[in-house]
Parts: C-alpha cells; structure tokens; sequence
C-alpha cells in the first residue's frame, strides 16, 4: 500500500468516526440484533480487534525509538535496522487501527443506540474533537518519521530521533485522552445525598476524565502496549526468519525476535 493510499484509509476512517459521533445526536434510535454472535458478542469482537491493533501502535513507537537511540548509542546498525522495520509495520498499521476505530463505534451505535449517544454527549469534546486531531497530527509524524529515516542520518540523527520522541508523546496523549471515558465507565463520579444525573450535569469534561481508576489504567495500557509491541516485533522477526535467503539475514532475525521477546 503506497503513502497516499494509507492517508486515505486514515481520513476515510477518521470521517467515518466524525460521521458515527454525529449520527449519535440523532434522537430516536433503535437498537439493531446482530445475527450468530448477538450484540454483546458482537461489540465484545470489533472492541478487542481495535484494542490490540491499538496496543500496537501505541506501545511499538516507544520499542522504535529506543532501539534507535540504542543504535546511534552503540553505532550499531543491527538496531537501526529493526526499528525501521518495525516503523514501517506500525505506518501500516495505523490505517487499520483507524478503520477498526470506525467500525467500533458504528457496531456500538447499532447494537446499543440508547447508551451510545448518552456516552458520546458526556465525552463530545472528546471524541468530536480531541481525540481525532491528535490522531491526525499523530498520523503526521509517524509519516514524517518514517519518510525521513534515510535522509536525516549521521549529524540529523539527533533531530531524527527527537521526532521519535515527539510522536511517543502525541501517542502517549492520545491514550491517556480516550482512557478518560473508558475509566469512566468503570469509576463514575459520586457524592453523597446527589443524584447521578446532578451529580454528571454538574461534572466538568475534566472531573469525568480523572476518576479514580484513570491513571491506574494510564500506567496499566503503557506497560501493556509495550510488551504487546515487543511480542510483535518478535512474530515480525519469526515470521521474517522462515522466508530469509542468507544466513545472514537469518541471524539477523534470530536477534531481532531475541530483542522482541526481551
């Protein structure tokens, strides 16, 4: 898939999320029976697949940038080499992740409409705008990152690898913005002698986003993505292992998957 074919999946998915966010606020739904799996099911699969390509792409740039800092460190290509080849797996993967975002919220509007919409308005800033801008600019770096791997070496390397460490924040934000809503689901506000619907009316964005289980969940997904990153690099390594030509390469990839799976 070339760079302009990976940019429209992005946008195609962002502004089917935009669109899912919109039809949210269309009163009157009703709630669609998902045949075979039933709606649980059904939100429990689409909710999982995005999960895990999500983990992915949010815990391998930290794997990427260590491993190029170790290699500028060490000058050791072996480690320049795994982290554009894991770079190149996580552009890809970003356009999925994207889709399976979209797809998402589209199976939870149409299995469960009712809630859906109520969780969308207590969030709206969030998922209207927030999240999806900060998707895109981190869509924008890693396209950076990526393309000028080649041409900022030797003294740019520096600048190469603070661009590194620029899309890691721009990812690390935008998990912590959407676990806000998460963790509310499991922590939701309360007060003594006030009703839960006074209670919400009165919350600000920011007192929903901090319950007590955020940052516990923050701490959780870093650690969690970044083991899963590593764990794929590792298939990447052995799958990549079974199709090398020189025994060489084959080295190579028996170090890669070691890396990975430490």
């Amino acid at each position: 898939m070339k760079a302009w074919q990976r940019g429209l999946v992005v946008v195609c998915a962002l502004l089917t999320v935009f669109g899912g966010v919109a039809y949210a606020q269309t009163p009157g739904l009703s709630a669609v029976e998902f045949p075979y799996t039933g709606n649980r099911t059904a939100v429990w699969i689409v909710a999982q697949l995005h999960t895990l390509f999500g983990a992915f792409i949010l815990g391998a740039p930290i794997f990427i940038v260590i491993s190029e800092w170790l290699g500028y460190r060490k000058q050791d290509l072996r480690y320049d080499r795994l982290a554009k080849e894991v770079t190149k797996v996580t552009v890809i993967l970003f356009s999925i992740t994207a889709l399976t975002g979209g797809l998402f919220i589209f199976v939870l509007l149409a299995a469960y409409p009712q809630f859906t919409s109520w969780f969308i308005n207590q969030f709206y800033l969030v998922f209207a705008v927030i999240y999806p801008l900060l998707f895109i600019g981190g869509t924008i770096v890693l396209y950076a990152y990526f393309y000028t791997w080649d041409d900022w070496k030797g003294e740019k390397k520096g600048r190469h690898i603070a661009l590194g460490v620029l899309l890691n924040l721009l990812c690390m934000v935008t998990m912590f913005v959407i676990n806000g809503p998460t963790s509310f689901m499991n922590t939701p506000l309360k007060g003594e002698g006030v009703s839960p619907q006074d209670l919400l009316a009165a919350a600000s964005l920011w007192e929903k986003i901090a319950n007590q289980s955020w940052m516990p969940l923050n701490l959780h997904r870093i650690d969690g993505n970044v083991a899963f990153g590593g764990f794929v690099t590792g298939m990447i390594a052995a799958y990549m292992y079974m199709g090398a030509k020189t025994e060489e390469d084959r080295a190579y990839y028996d170090w890669m998957g070691f890396v990975g799976n430490l």
